[in-house]
């Protein structure tokens, strides 16, 4: 997977990697894309920041999901990193209100900081 920002800025980071590569055997080819925002994405992060991604997934449901994530990260708890996770965009609409500033501030994170 490759991470970009604009203008063609390459954001290499092997616990991305490893984290996007295992999300890449776990959905093979549901997975369309790993967007990373925040502070890692802008190169302004502290050692201890969390790493901000959005998954995008073809046709899986927020439980297959959920369990997936969980699962990879017992697998790999070193404690020394935190992820971030949205799941599905059905979650967030039981609640609407939420959704709607979670949408809001993804957007904003997304336009501003987005890498692919």
């Amino acid at each position: 997977m490759v991470f970009m920002t604009p203008p063609d800025a390459k954001v290499k980071d092997e616990v991305l990697d490893i984290f996007v590569q295992e999300i890449r055997n776990q959905f093979d080819d549901r997975l369309k894309q790993v967007i990373l925002f925040g502070s890692r994405a802008r190169r302004d992060h502290a050692s201890d920041s969390d790493y901000d991604c959005l998954v995008v997934l073809d046709e899986v449901s927020a439980t297959e999901f959920s369990k997936a994530i969980n699962q990879l990260f017992r697998e790999r708890q070193t404690g020394d990193y935190e992820f971030d996770l949205s799941l599905t965009e059905e979650e967030a609409r039981e609640d609407i209100q939420l959704a709607e500033r979670m949408v809001q501030a993804i957007k904003m994170y997304l336009t501003e900081e987005g890498v692919l």
